[in-house]
């Protein structure tokens, strides 16, 4: 149960498994991130599977050609939702592409139109609250 006017956010949760297959929570890191899931009309559907297919991967990288001062590499499928094509949400790894880079992560929004165009829309990088 929620509580009143709560929020789903995504969470990076570590676990640690011993030589005896017992596995404990080292920490859970929570963002700002809202999932969207907890609406009922017009809201994000889970993904049944947080693979990334093949196709998905391409797709992603097509849309992000144009984005220039970064690089992205999918780690999972969140999210989809219906809307004027297919909006995607990739959980990814975020590479800067500077001098001194740093690998963070970064939520990647994406619209598969019904062309089968694709345009990200929207990039929020993960920011623990």
């Amino acid at each position: 149960m929620s509580a009143p006017n709560s929020q789903d956010l995504y969470s990076i949760v570590y676990l640690y498994e011993d030589s005896k297959g017992k596995v404990i929570v080292t920490d859970i890191v929570m963002s700002e991130v809202r999932t969207y899931t907890d609406l009922a009309m017009g809201g994000w559907t889970t993904a049944e599977d947080s693979k990334v297919t093949d196709k998905q991967a391409s797709m992603l990288s097509a849309a992000l050609k144009k984005r220039l001062g970064a690089t992205y590499s999918p780690i999972a499928l969140l999210s989809t939702q219906s809307a004027s094509g297919i909006n995607y949400c990739f959980f990814c790894e975020a590479g800067k592409v500077t001098a001194d880079p740093s690998a963070e992560y970064a939520f990647v929004y994406v619209n598969e139109n019904g062309e089968g165009t694709a345009e990200v829309y929207e990039i929020l990088d993960f920011i623990s609250e």
